[in-house]
């Protein structure tokens, strides 16, 4: 009787094995790479966004997201203090995280190294309907900088993760080009709605 049991318990424990592994498969499927900017200009933020990330230890963007999280960095190239916002919905409701990064630079590997950071979670002033169609109404998921980015200037980089999908995007200063681009004006509402939902202030650019 104790060796059926045995078998049968045995039997149960591969059974719940085979399905966290199937379901494991499943989350990490490889998601679309939408990649709105080039990678392989010198002056591009996207590899010191990854590098900061694992850092920070956030999910990895390859697997994507069960639900949706956007990111939107604040960084200027010669900060040692930088701003992260994280909103994401998840099982129908809306969470906020605020991230402060005191930060050095290795300019032999072109990111910066994390040397200390406050994490807080936050929540718009206006509450989440309104914040959220705000950032709707400004197409935070559809923007794309046209701009070839530069140095000693502040740029405001965007990661959207969705289950199938990572987007990413950067404005190198937006407020420059605000009143002839529409996209770049909209990149800086997204910022001034930011800073006032969420209290904090971001270092401008010049």
């Amino acid at each position: 009787m104790k060796r059926k049991n045995f078998v049968i318990l045995v039997a149960v424990l591969m059974l719940a094995s085979c399905k966290g592994q199937v379901n494991n498969n499943k989350i990490r499927q490889p998601v679309l790479m939408d990649i709105r900017t080039d990678t392989t200009n010198f002056w591009s933020n996207f590899h010191n966004v990854r590098q900061l990330s694992k850092q920070l230890n956030l999910n990895p963007v390859e697997v994507g997201f069960d639900s949706l999280q956007i990111r939107v960095w604040f960084d200027h190239s010669m900060a040692l203090r930088k701003h992260l916002v994280i909103i994401e919905k998840q099982n129908h409701d809306w969470s906020g995280r605020l991230y402060e990064m005191n930060v050095g630079y290795v300019d032999t590997l072109n990111y910066n190294i994390i040397q200390h950071y406050e994490k807080k979670n936050v929540k718009p002033a206006s509450g989440w309907p309104p914040f959220i169609n705000d950032l709707s109404q400004l197409k935070i998921r559809e923007l794309s900088d046209s701009s070839r980015g530069g140095a000693d200037g502040i740029t405001y980089c965007v990661e959207i993760l969705t289950p199938g999908k990572y987007t990413y995007y950067d404005f190198y200063e937006p407020e420059n080009n605000k009143d002839k681009d529409w996209q770049a004006a909209n990149m800086v509402k997204i910022i001034a709605l930011l800073e006032r939902e969420f209290k904090f202030t971001g270092l401008k650019g010049r």
